[in-house]
């Protein structure tokens, strides 16, 4: 499949509102062409609802072909709910992530039809040659903050580094 190419973090930011209007862009790939930073406003993608359903979940796939994604001091994480997403080839640096360094919330989830059927939900996210560069910071854990999740709701992390004096969990309350 031929990915579409992401400059900048406005394409980010349209990949955010076309989620956050209801599509999960469910097996689209993004492909980043260069370094991106995440403006001072940025907003994860993906939305929880207040009620606890319809949340909003990104289910693309996203590669960073190598690429950093630097997140502003004080700013959050690229990525807030998901649903069978993948994101690859990317690495993080973030002075003060304000969750974890990709990706910020897990949910349970058991699909579109709401109904658990052991060993038949979807995964949240599957997590490959990502690097959180030395010198960040997350207020979460390392890559993926864990949450609410069902056993059923696999978190893949494959091939991924944390380097040395990035601190976990910055204000140590966690």
């Amino acid at each position: 499949q031929t990915p579409y190419l992401v400059d900048t973090a406005d394409h980010l930011k349209k990949i955010a509102g076309m989620v956050a209007g209801g599509n999960s862009l469910k097996g689209v790939v993004f492909k980043l062409t260069g370094n991106i930073a995440l403006p001072e406003d940025w907003y994860p993608i993906g939305e929880l609802s207040e009620s606890g359903v319809g949340h909003k979940f990104f289910s693309g796939i996203i590669d960073g072909d190598n690429h950093l994604l630097t997140v502003p001091e004080g700013g959050r994480p690229l990525l807030e709910l998901t649903r069978d997403a993948v994101v690859r080839n990317l690495e993080i640096f973030g002075i003060r992530i304000e969750g974890a360094g990709l990706h910020d919330k897990v949910v349970v989830d058991y699909g579109d039809d709401g109904v658990y059927t052991q060993f038949n939900e979807p995964d949240v996210i599957t997590v490959e040659n990502v690097t959180l560069k030395e010198g960040s910071k997350t207020l979460g854990s390392g890559l993926v903050n864990g949450g609410f999740n069902s056993g059923d709701n696999n978190i893949f992390i494959k091939n991924c580094t944390i380097e040395k004096n990035v601190v976990v969990g910055y204000d140590k309350t966690q």
